[in-house]
Protein backbone atom coordinates (compact mmCIF):
# COMPACT_ATOMS: atom_id res chain seq x y z
CA UNK A 1 0.00 0.00 0.00
CA UNK A 2 0.78 3.33 -0.64
CA UNK A 3 -1.03 6.67 -0.20
CA UNK A 4 -4.18 4.63 -0.71
CA UNK A 5 -3.09 2.48 -3.82
CA UNK A 6 -1.61 -0.89 -4.29
CA UNK A 7 1.44 -1.66 -6.13
CA UNK A 8 1.24 -5.23 -7.29
CA UNK A 9 4.95 -6.57 -8.33
CA UNK A 10 6.83 -9.88 -8.59
CA UNK A 11 10.02 -10.41 -6.61
CA UNK A 12 12.49 -12.95 -6.01
CA UNK A 13 14.64 -13.41 -3.00
CA UNK A 14 17.84 -13.57 -3.95
CA UNK A 15 21.04 -14.43 -1.69
CA UNK A 16 23.38 -11.19 -1.32
CA UNK A 17 26.26 -11.72 0.77
CA UNK A 18 25.13 -14.65 3.09
CA UNK A 19 21.41 -12.33 3.25
CA UNK A 20 18.08 -13.14 1.62
CA UNK A 21 16.65 -9.94 0.09
CA UNK A 22 14.04 -9.49 -2.45
CA UNK A 23 14.76 -8.54 -6.13
CA UNK A 24 12.11 -6.40 -8.34
CA UNK A 25 11.09 -8.95 -11.22
CA UNK A 26 8.29 -6.91 -12.80
CA UNK A 27 6.47 -3.96 -11.80
CA UNK A 28 2.80 -4.75 -12.92
CA UNK A 29 0.95 -1.56 -11.78
CA UNK A 30 -0.45 0.09 -9.15
CA UNK A 31 -4.18 -0.15 -8.66
CA UNK A 32 -6.69 2.87 -7.11
CA UNK A 33 -9.41 0.37 -6.15
CA UNK A 34 -10.78 -3.10 -6.34
CA UNK A 35 -11.59 -3.27 -9.55
CA UNK A 36 -8.15 -2.01 -10.72
CA UNK A 37 -6.92 -4.38 -7.95
CA UNK A 38 -8.70 -7.54 -9.54
CA UNK A 39 -7.82 -6.49 -13.50
CA UNK A 40 -3.59 -6.17 -12.17
CA UNK A 41 -3.24 -9.19 -10.50
CA UNK A 42 -5.18 -11.26 -13.69
CA UNK A 43 -2.28 -9.37 -15.66
CA UNK A 44 0.34 -10.34 -12.48
CA UNK A 45 -1.01 -13.75 -12.59
CA UNK A 46 -0.49 -14.34 -16.49
CA UNK A 47 3.06 -12.59 -16.36
CA UNK A 48 3.94 -14.90 -13.68
CA UNK A 49 2.84 -17.91 -15.76
CA UNK A 50 4.80 -16.58 -18.66
CA UNK A 51 8.24 -16.11 -16.67
CA UNK A 52 8.16 -19.59 -15.14
CA UNK A 53 7.14 -21.00 -18.73
CA UNK A 54 9.12 -19.15 -21.15
CA UNK A 55 8.07 -20.33 -24.76
CA UNK A 56 7.14 -23.36 -23.39
CA UNK A 57 3.49 -24.65 -23.94
CA UNK A 58 0.94 -25.15 -21.54
CA UNK A 59 -1.47 -27.43 -21.99
CA UNK A 60 -4.67 -26.08 -20.37
CA UNK A 61 -4.96 -30.11 -18.16
CA UNK A 62 -1.06 -29.88 -17.62
CA UNK A 63 -2.64 -26.97 -14.40
CA UNK A 64 -5.55 -29.29 -13.48
CA UNK A 65 -8.53 -31.10 -15.72
CA UNK A 66 -9.60 -29.21 -18.86
CA UNK A 67 -13.40 -28.47 -20.39
CA UNK A 68 -13.20 -31.93 -22.01
CA UNK A 69 -12.41 -33.90 -18.87
CA UNK A 70 -8.68 -34.56 -19.50
CA UNK A 71 -6.20 -34.70 -17.05
CA UNK A 72 -2.44 -35.63 -16.30
CA UNK A 73 -2.45 -39.08 -14.28
CA UNK A 74 1.56 -39.74 -14.69
CA UNK A 75 4.35 -38.30 -15.64
CA UNK A 76 7.21 -40.48 -18.04
CA UNK A 77 10.77 -39.81 -19.58
CA UNK A 78 11.30 -43.12 -21.23
CA UNK A 79 12.56 -40.94 -24.38
CA UNK A 80 15.08 -38.79 -22.59
CA UNK A 81 15.50 -42.08 -20.31
CA UNK A 82 17.01 -44.29 -24.19
CA UNK A 83 18.93 -41.14 -24.71
CA UNK A 84 20.68 -40.47 -21.42
CA UNK A 85 21.36 -43.84 -20.56
CA UNK A 86 23.22 -44.41 -23.96
CA UNK A 87 25.70 -41.28 -23.85
CA UNK A 88 26.16 -42.68 -20.06
CA UNK A 89 26.89 -46.44 -21.40
CA UNK A 90 29.11 -44.41 -23.79
CA UNK A 91 31.33 -43.65 -20.21
CA UNK A 92 32.58 -46.93 -20.24
CA UNK A 93 32.44 -46.87 -16.84
CA UNK A 94 33.14 -50.65 -15.05
CA UNK A 95 33.03 -52.50 -11.67
CA UNK A 96 31.88 -55.09 -9.77
CA UNK A 97 32.01 -52.93 -6.69
CA UNK A 98 28.78 -50.54 -7.25
CA UNK A 99 25.38 -51.56 -9.43
CA UNK A 100 26.24 -49.49 -12.78
CA UNK A 101 21.74 -49.31 -13.19
CA UNK A 102 21.19 -47.58 -10.31
CA UNK A 103 24.77 -45.55 -10.93
CA UNK A 104 23.01 -44.57 -14.62
CA UNK A 105 19.66 -44.08 -12.89
CA UNK A 106 20.49 -41.89 -10.68
CA UNK A 107 22.69 -39.70 -12.97
CA UNK A 108 19.66 -39.67 -15.60
CA UNK A 109 17.89 -38.24 -12.14
CA UNK A 110 20.37 -35.57 -11.71
CA UNK A 111 20.14 -34.43 -14.76
CA UNK A 112 16.28 -34.82 -15.18
CA UNK A 113 15.42 -33.27 -11.93
CA UNK A 114 18.33 -32.56 -9.51
CA UNK A 115 16.43 -32.86 -5.98
CA UNK A 116 16.98 -34.70 -2.53
CA UNK A 117 18.16 -37.83 -2.21
CA UNK A 118 14.33 -38.53 -0.88
CA UNK A 119 12.83 -36.77 -3.97
CA UNK A 120 14.74 -38.49 -5.90
CA UNK A 121 13.56 -42.01 -5.32
CA UNK A 122 10.25 -40.39 -5.42
CA UNK A 123 10.82 -39.26 -9.31
CA UNK A 124 12.35 -42.61 -10.38
CA UNK A 125 9.78 -44.90 -9.14
CA UNK A 126 6.63 -42.44 -10.31
CA UNK A 127 8.52 -41.46 -13.75
CA UNK A 128 10.59 -44.79 -14.71
CA UNK A 129 8.71 -47.52 -13.32
CA UNK A 130 11.72 -48.03 -10.72
CA UNK A 131 11.12 -49.86 -7.82
CA UNK A 132 13.77 -48.17 -5.46
CA UNK A 133 13.50 -46.63 -1.83
CA UNK A 134 16.08 -43.66 -0.80
CA UNK A 135 17.63 -46.11 1.87
CA UNK A 136 19.01 -47.93 -1.48
CA UNK A 137 20.35 -44.53 -2.54
CA UNK A 138 22.20 -43.54 0.77
CA UNK A 139 23.48 -47.24 1.15
CA UNK A 140 24.63 -46.94 -2.34
CA UNK A 141 26.35 -43.13 -1.80
CA UNK A 142 28.58 -45.07 0.55
CA UNK A 143 29.84 -47.59 -1.61
CA UNK A 144 30.56 -45.52 -5.03
CA UNK A 145 32.73 -43.19 -2.67
CA UNK A 146 35.18 -45.91 -2.81
CA UNK A 147 34.74 -46.05 -6.77
CA UNK A 148 35.57 -42.90 -7.08
CA UNK A 149 38.88 -43.38 -8.78
CA UNK A 150 37.95 -45.90 -11.42
CA UNK A 151 34.53 -43.65 -12.27
CA UNK A 152 36.84 -40.74 -12.71
CA UNK A 153 39.47 -42.41 -14.43
CA UNK A 154 36.33 -43.57 -17.15
CA UNK A 155 35.38 -40.39 -17.52
CA UNK A 156 38.43 -38.96 -18.15
CA UNK A 157 39.31 -41.51 -20.55
CA UNK A 158 36.18 -40.71 -22.12
CA UNK A 159 36.85 -36.96 -22.31
CA UNK A 160 40.23 -37.18 -23.78
CA UNK A 161 39.68 -39.50 -26.41
CA UNK A 162 36.37 -37.74 -27.67
CA UNK A 163 37.36 -33.66 -26.80
CA UNK A 164 40.93 -33.96 -27.31
CA UNK A 165 41.32 -30.43 -28.62
CA UNK A 166 40.01 -29.25 -25.23
CA UNK A 167 43.11 -30.00 -23.00
CA UNK A 168 45.74 -28.03 -24.03
CA UNK A 169 45.23 -26.80 -21.12
CA UNK A 170 43.36 -27.26 -17.67
CA UNK A 171 41.51 -24.76 -15.34
CA UNK A 172 41.27 -25.47 -11.31
CA UNK A 173 39.23 -24.04 -9.22
CA UNK A 174 37.99 -24.24 -5.53
CA UNK A 175 34.70 -23.15 -4.21
CA UNK A 176 33.08 -23.92 -0.53
CA UNK A 177 29.85 -25.58 0.56
CA UNK A 178 28.20 -25.06 4.02
CA UNK A 179 25.91 -27.06 5.56
CA UNK A 180 23.40 -25.95 8.31
CA UNK A 181 24.55 -27.28 11.45
CA UNK A 182 26.77 -26.32 14.75
CA UNK A 183 29.31 -29.41 15.07
CA UNK A 184 31.89 -29.74 12.70
CA UNK A 185 32.76 -33.65 12.10
CA UNK A 186 35.27 -35.15 14.69
CA UNK A 187 38.74 -36.92 13.37
CA UNK A 188 39.59 -40.12 14.12
CA UNK A 189 42.40 -42.61 13.47
CA UNK A 190 41.35 -43.67 9.95
CA UNK A 191 39.39 -40.37 8.99
CA UNK A 192 39.84 -36.63 8.70
CA UNK A 193 36.15 -34.89 9.24
CA UNK A 194 35.45 -32.85 6.10
CA UNK A 195 32.64 -30.50 8.03
CA UNK A 196 35.15 -27.90 9.21
CA UNK A 197 35.14 -23.74 10.08
CA UNK A 198 36.70 -22.30 7.59
CA UNK A 199 37.10 -19.38 5.45
CA UNK A 200 33.17 -19.24 3.66
CA UNK A 201 33.81 -17.69 -0.37
CA UNK A 202 29.50 -17.86 1.02
CA UNK A 203 30.41 -15.43 3.71
CA UNK A 204 29.34 -18.21 6.33
CA UNK A 205 32.09 -18.14 8.55
CA UNK A 206 29.87 -19.43 11.30
CA UNK A 207 29.14 -22.52 9.83
CA UNK A 208 31.19 -25.89 8.68
CA UNK A 209 31.82 -26.38 5.19
CA UNK A 210 33.65 -28.30 2.95
CA UNK A 211 35.91 -27.36 -0.22
CA UNK A 212 35.40 -28.53 -3.33
CA UNK A 213 38.25 -28.55 -5.80
CA UNK A 214 37.27 -29.26 -9.94
CA UNK A 215 39.25 -29.62 -12.63
CA UNK A 216 37.80 -29.39 -16.56
CA UNK A 217 39.47 -28.77 -19.89
CA UNK A 218 38.91 -25.84 -22.15
CA UNK A 219 35.23 -26.05 -22.87
CA UNK A 220 34.26 -27.08 -19.38
CA UNK A 221 34.46 -30.70 -19.55
CA UNK A 222 35.13 -32.10 -15.72
CA UNK A 223 38.16 -34.01 -15.94
CA UNK A 224 38.65 -34.85 -11.99
CA UNK A 225 37.28 -33.32 -8.07
CA UNK A 226 38.25 -33.42 -4.79
CA UNK A 227 36.51 -32.38 -1.49
CA UNK A 228 38.85 -31.24 1.36
CA UNK A 229 38.10 -29.88 4.93
CA UNK A 230 36.73 -27.10 5.20
CA UNK A 231 39.53 -25.39 7.21
CA UNK A 232 41.60 -26.10 4.44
Amino acid sequence: MFRGTTRVRIMEKVLIDGVWKKKLIRHIGTAKGELDLALILEQGQSTLQELKNGDQLVLPFMTGTDSNGLKVIGEYHHGAELILCRLFDQLGITTKTISIALLRQLVVARILYPVSKRRTATFLNQCFDCNIDEDQIYRFMDTLSKCQKSVLDAMRSYVVKTYPGSIGYVLYDVTTLYFETDKEDQDDDEIIGLRKLGYSKDHRNDLPQVVLGLGVTSTGMPLTYQLYSGNT
